[in-house]
């Protein structure tokens, strides 16, 4: 099953318009539209982690789509695979943050490898 498929069924067995997606994500009915159809092929974290939010499933099934995500947040996130299930949503998490959320992060990772 594709991403676009997983989108499509979902929004129906849950009885979902692409305007009710739409709204839930911050995005146009078009947008979720040329999310089923395949069209986008790269979403936003903030897009993947609301669409999981509204159709009711773990946001790791998007990203397991290698056209999701980029070979480094592949390789964070095939490491963290069989690692807890917190664990893996840090990851998530992580890989969605931005700007100075990012850069607290990496200090952070720098201060805890530090011998």
């Amino acid at each position: 099953m594709t991403v676009s498929d997983l989108i499509r069924e979902r929004r129906d067995r849950l009885d979902l318009t692409l305007e009710d997606v739409g709204r839930a994500c911050g995005v146009s009915r078009a947008t979720v539209s040329r999310w089923e159809s395949g069209e986008i092929k790269r979403m936003k974290r903030s897009h993947i982690e609301a669409l999981a939010n509204v159709l009711h499933f773990n946001p790791i099934l998007l990203l397991s789509d290698p056209e999701l995500v980029t070979p480094d947040e592949r390789l964070l996130l095939d490491k963290y695979r069989k690692a807890s299930p917190n664990m893996r949503q840090a990851a998530i998490v992580i890989l969605s943050m931005k700007g100075e959320e990012k850069e607290i992060v990496e200090e952070i990772g720098e201060i805890l490898t530090e011998e």
